[in-house]
């Protein structure tokens, strides 16, 4: 993964209220957290909105949105976030998020992580700031076990 894919999260002055972050978030999650952590902010905290599946389907949307509208919950940080870590994003599950990612109000913040690829509707792609992980991790991962076992060894070992 690139060393400061995050690095945009840095700078308070240019937070936007939503990310589509291309990467899988379990690959992603430390150097992410590192980030956040930089704004005062402890994604694991309670309070913030935490989606970790393999499809995000419109029950899921509405859980989110039922969450967003019920106001920020009492947390020390600065930042309320609300995390979407899925391979797969329904179609309308996403049109169910337009609203509030197109109005997010302060301190909100929206990450959105999807697989590289991913079928993200337009829509939602125009209320959102880009981030990009490891575009090649695809490749390296086939690479790598395509490899005979003792290059494979010397390759994770370093």
């Amino acid at each position: 993964m690139q060393a400061n894919a995050f690095a945009i999260l840095n700078n308070k002055d240019t937070l936007s209220h939503a990310y589509l972050c291309y990467g899988d978030f379990a690959l992603c999650e430390e150097s992410f957290s590192q980030s956040l952590e930089l704004l005062n902010v402890k994604l694991r905290s309670p309070g913030h909105y935490v989606f970790e599946n393999d499809t995000f389907l419109v029950d899921d949307a509405r859980n989110l949105i039922e969450w967003y509208q019920m106001g920020r919950t009492s947390n020390d940080d600065p930042y309320t976030i609300a995390l979407i870590g899925a391979k797969v994003l329904k179609k309308d599950a996403q049109q169910m998020l337009l609203k509030i990612l197109e109005e997010a109000k302060s301190p909100y913040i929206f990450f959105i992580f999807a697989q590289p690829g991913a079928d993200i509707i337009d829509t939602v792609l125009s209320r959102v700031q880009i981030i990009k992980t490891d575009e090649d991790i695809d490749k390296k991962i086939e690479a790598l076990i395509k490899m005979k076992i003792e290059d494979r060894l010397k390759t994770i070992a370093g």
